[in-house]
């Protein structure tokens, strides 16, 4: 008996913890509501996890925001067939509403020297 009063007690003191938290960081939000941060904090997870999966991408560094559905992805990318991959998929997961594409095309290492060798060259 007195384990399940405590057990009690302290789901209700965890649940106060949470809804105050909550509450604390959808007051930041720009009038967004809890099921809104909860739902953006989602999508952000599974958006990550997509991109991390995924053999070709996992090595890049992609930084992903999410604001009521809407996907920014932010870093560095080698190819254009990598972008277009990670761009699928993002547009898989559920409540993603729109993508927002930051992603910068950068050389590899290796073409980048190769070009700076031939410039130095006469």
């Amino acid at each position: 008996m007195k384990t399940d009063m405590s057990r009690a007690f302290f789901l209700v003191i965890l649940a106060a913890f949470l809804a105050a938290g909550c509450k604390g960081y959808v007051d930041e939000s720009a009038g967004r509501t809890a099921g809104e941060v909860i739902d953006d904090a989602s999508i952000k997870v599974r958006v990550k996890a997509r991109l991390f999966g995924d053999k070709e991408l996992s090595g890049f560094r992609i930084r992903v925001d999410v604001d009521k559905g809407v996907v920014w992805l932010r870093g560095k990318i080698k190819s254009p067939e990598l972008r277009t991959r990670a761009l699928e998929l993002v547009r898989g997961v559920r409540g993603v509403v729109d993508i927002m594409d930051k992603l910068v095309l950068v050389e590899p290492k290796g073409k980048e020297s190769e070009a700076e060798d031939s410039k130095a060259a006469p």
